[in-house]
């Protein structure tokens, strides 16, 4: 895991990373999680030194004693990483919205937020994903008329349970850095 600079705290790549991978499990498709994404896994630059092969950098072989050991103490990153992983595909898992084959519209309204439409193949179900990949606050504003989004009155954050207020049609909000949402209509 190497979307960060070095001097970075922790919390700040933890954030950046799992927004990466709120995005990959949210697009239409199947979302191909990879195992060192799962647990966590730093950058391997021991292997690179030792083979010369760059790809080694993330192809470090665990040992299960250490990994389990890892996992099961709250205080490391390989347990902050995969919990909150674990937690994101348990609710994708539970949105019909989220069908890999389900409908998929872009919204570009912020550039410094990817943010998109996933409606479920019976139209029944909608969720607005937004990502904020950047490092400060950005706001959005979205006419939910533009992009025929059903009439709603408030959507639910399924990562937060928090409510967003719909008014007119439109949703106007204030991403974190690193922030994403998954707004179920």
């Amino acid at each position: 895991m190497q979307l960060s600079h070095p001097d970075d705290k922790e919390d700040i790549k933890i954030k950046r990373f799992m927004g990466s991978q709120a995005i990959l499990l949210s697009l239409m498709g199947v979302p191909a999680i990879y195992i060192h994404s799962l647990l966590g896994s730093r950058n391997y630059n021991e292997g690179v030194k030792e083979s010369g092969i760059y790809r080694r950098i993330n192809r470090e072989k665990l040992l299960l004693e250490n990994l389990e050991k890892e996992l099961n103490d709250k205080n490391t990153l390989r347990n902050k990483i995969f919990n909150k992983y674990v937690e994101l595909i348990k609710i994708r898992k539970e949105q019909k919205a989220f069908h890999p084959n389900a409908k998929q519209k872009v919204i570009f309204e912020n550039k410094s937020v990817f943010s998109f439409i996933r409606a479920s193949l019976d139209n029944e179900e909608t969720i607005i994903v937004l990502n904020n990949v950047s490092n400060k606050e950005q706001k959005i504003k979205i006419d939910l008329k533009k992009y025929k989004f059903k009439k709603v009155n408030v959507l639910r954050d399924l990562i937060s349970n928090e409510n967003v207020n719909v008014v007119n049609g439109i949703i106007e909000i204030t991403l974190n850095p690193y922030q994403f949402m998954w707004l179920k209509g």
